[in-house]
């Protein structure tokens, strides 16, 4: 078992010592000695509210209900892949629903895991372990704000939030905290403009893969 020491100067807040391992102080000193400058994430963000609690009934077809558990490994989800909803169950929740531009964090399970909501998932309602932050795009780009917070940077900083509890859980608060690297528009738009590519590859490459083995299955029967 790694131990380690920290000095009193060094206790801020908290208490508990899961809040200072030495992966989280590390994190502290890189993003204090970056060079960069780093803002709340709540100074940039125009609402930021939970998801709905209320009890909904799945069916086959309908408007796609996010879950944390839909999330995929490159922090998407696919709304086929989902549930649905019914169009009157959707537009009594409709208060809970996304708009493209969005992101939403998921508050426990997949700890911190950040989904931006592409035109496909706009109008979807979100359930109650995910957190909505609507951000002001003119300062902040969406798609970058979401690769940086599911990258180790922003993994560690939902992590230190939410330690030291019996149930990790990140509230408003926490997220209201997290730190942002404030780069240049054109940089952040980079970022997004790689993410896109890497997301539209995967998905033409998923279609190739079920093209060819539907394929097969032609061969096959015929």
């Amino acid at each position: 078992m790694i131990q380690s020491t920290v000095k009193f100067s060094q206790v801020k807040d908290r208490f508990d010592a899961e809040y200072y391992k030495p992966e989280f102080l590390e994190l502290e000193k890189l993003i204090s000695g970056s060079g960069t400058k780093f803002i709340r994430l709540g100074g940039m963000a125009s609402k930021i509210r939970y998801g709905t609690s209320e009890k909904v009934a799945y069916q086959e077809k309908g408007v796609p209900f996010l879950r944390v558990t839909d999330i995929d490994d490159f922090f998407t989800i696919e709304p086929e892949n989902g549930k649905f909803i019914s169009k009157q169950q959707a537009e009594k929740l409709k208060s809970y629903s996304v708009d493209e531009g969005d992101i939403l964090i998921s508050r426990t399970g997949t700890l911190g895991s950040v989904v931006y909501i592409t035109k496909r998932l706009s109008g979807s309602i979100f359930g109650s372990y995910f957190i909505k932050v609507i951000l002001q795009k003119d300062t902040l780009s969406p798609i970058f704000v979401s690769v940086f917070l599911n990258s180790p940077w922003g993994k560690l900083q939902t992590e230190r939030a939410a330690s030291g509890g019996i149930q990790t859980n990140i509230t408003i608060e926490m997220i209201q905290n997290l730190l942002i690297p404030e780069l240049k528009k054109s940089d952040q738009d980079r970022v997004a403009k790689i993410y896109i590519e890497a997301v539209e590859t995967r998905r033409k490459a998923k279609e190739l893969v079920d093209k060819s083995r539907e394929e097969v299955e032609r061969i096959i029967k015929k």
